[in-house]
């Protein structure tokens, strides 16, 4: 085997070994909370060394930026790229919707994790939260406000609207479980549903 071939298998195993910390340190930290779950724990959980997590992440707030970054950082970009493929204001809420629940399913842990969880992070962590739920919010909170414009919505209050409708995407991460009777896709068409019908705009 000569030397490239070498590297790469070398950077193979450092990719996987990277990749099973991210999952266990996930895994720690839904279960546990952030402050719960100490860097011994994630160690032990893979039988690897201590050091071994600081080679790969620095320490354990670079593991837990890894997992939000990989997850949960990306949700508003993507929700605002769902809404700038549509101009029609009732076609952007529902796709608005729809790449929503694609993506709480898509990073339901980490979603849990960041979004029901956030009582377990310390003040700093909760502030970088909270600053992806404004930004969350702020998406949902426009289009609302356009819907309302053509008539659509008749709630004067927009943000109320938009944290309703965040609610229910909410209880699909708190109860959802894959090993249940309903197929992700069937859950999602049944809350798109009752989100339009509560907010009042067609099917």
């Amino acid at each position: 085997m000569n030397a490239a071939a070498k590297r790469r298998r070398k950077l193979a195993g450092r990719g996987a070994t990277r990749r099973q910390l991210l999952e266990v340190a996930g895994s720690l930290f839904e279960a546990k909370g952030y402050r719960g779950t100490s860097i011994r724990d994630i160690a032990g959980s893979m039988d690897t060394s201590i050091s071994n997590i600081y080679h790969y992440f620095g320490s354990k707030e670079g593991l837990w930026n890894e997992i939000q970054k990989n997850s949960v950082r990306q949700l508003p970009v993507r929700l605002q790229e769902a809404v700038a493929q549509e101009s029609d204001p009732l076609r952007q809420f529902k796709r608005l919707l729809q790449i929503h629940l694609e993506l709480a399913d898509e990073f339901q842990r980490e979603a849990r994790i960041f979004f029901l969880n956030a009582d377990q992070l310390d003040s700093s962590r909760s502030s970088r939260q909270r600053e992806i739920q404004r930004a969350v919010l702020a998406v949902y909170v426009d289009v609302i406000t356009r819907l309302r414009k053509q008539g659509y919505v008749k709630s004067r209050y927009p943000k109320i609207v938009a944290f309703n409708v965040l609610g229910v995407i909410n209880w699909m991460l708190r109860w959802y479980r894959p090993d249940g009777k309903l197929a992700p896709a069937e859950i999602r068409r049944e809350i798109i549903g009752f989100v339009l019908r509560g907010v009042g705009v067609p099917e």
